[in-house]
């Protein structure tokens, strides 16, 4: 299946988590930060057309405001299936991170082929008058071989488009090897991850966040339904 994911794709569901971006341990927000936009509710596609995003809230959720096709949803007793989704069961898990503000936090359902390729946690927050979504992969399954890590990008909101661009690992790397910035972090075969608390990674983005050569390329995707 990753075989056939279109490099918009990877960017904000597979790559993105995985080389591309930066890695960090902590969010990029604190509770306090977390700011709601109902303009990124609804369905999303990326520009082929072949991958759709499901964006929706735990206030949708309590407010029954959420209808996903029959077939990525289960119910209570389901258990057969890998790519179905029990909306209780997020609800719980939302609840469950109260201390981050639930409702202030977003759910994300990639889906290709009417199946489901990943879940995530999504946190908006405001730097400088500019936005940035912070990502958190929703694992089900307990790997020893892959840390649970945040990965967040500059985000323009339009009302019926996403556009995505992400920080330059190379950028940083730059500023950390020339001593022009101390922000915590570890290498692995070269790979970089931040390790710095949230209020630093804030400064970091205040710092550089309007200048050019930190971003990456841009990515959009385009709506297909303003509601769920």
């Amino acid at each position: 299946m990753k075989s056939k994911l279109t490099y918009a794709t990877l960017f904000l569901i597979g790559v993105l988590l995985t080389g591309c971006g930066i890695p960090s341990v902590h969010p990029l927000y604190e509770p306090e930060d977390l700011i709601v936009n109902t303009v990124i509710t609804g369905v999303w596609s990326s520009e082929d057309e072949n991958e759709l995003f499901y964006v929706f809230s735990l206030d949708d959720l309590e407010n029954n405001r959420i209808n996903l096709p029959e077939n990525i949803v289960s119910n209570e007793n389901d258990t057969t299936s890998s790519f179905t989704i029990n909306l209780d069961e997020i609800e719980d898990e939302l609840e469950e991170k109260k201390d981050e503000g639930p409702k202030n936090l977003y759910y994300i359902i990639h889906t290709m082929d009417d199946q489901i390729v990943d879940l995530f946690y999504a946190g908006l927050v405001q730097l400088d008058s500019q936005c940035f979504i912070d990502l958190y992969k929703v694992s089900y399954n307990d790997d020893a071989f892959r840390f649970p890590t945040h990965i967040f990008t500059k985000l323009e909101i339009q009302e019926d488009k996403l556009i995505l661009q992400e920080f330059k690992e190379s950028f940083v790397k730059d500023l950390i090897k020339n001593q022009q910035i101390r922000i915590k972090h570890e290498y692995s075969d070269d790979n970089l991850l931040l390790t710095a608390p949230s209020e630093d990674l804030k400064k970091f983005i205040l710092k550089y966040g309007r200048e050019t050569d930190a971003y990456g390329e841009e990515y959009t995707y385009n709506r297909v339904k303003e509601s769920l």
